[in-house]
């Protein structure tokens, strides 16, 4: 997978820290989590957070596309 792309997961409603946990793994960057009630709605929101992998390196999946 180039290291520019993103995957959309429909929904996982339970078992988010095993999700985590496997994306941290698999070198992703984090996971994006919201309310279950919350909509869409452009710019930052309360309901909406970003859970980064300590680990990931944003050089090292650029270079990913190099090997």
């Amino acid at each position: 997978m180039p290291a520019n792309s993103a995957r959309f997961v429909d929904h996982c409603e339970a078992h988010g820290e095993a999700l985590f946990a496997t994306v941290s793994e698999c070198g992703f960057e984090g996971i994006v989590a919201k309310q279950a009630n919350s909509v869409y709605k452009a710019g930052r929101r309360p309901a909406w957070i970003k859970m980064k992998n300590p680990n990931y390196s944003r050089r090292d999946a650029l270079r990913f596309g190099d090997e």
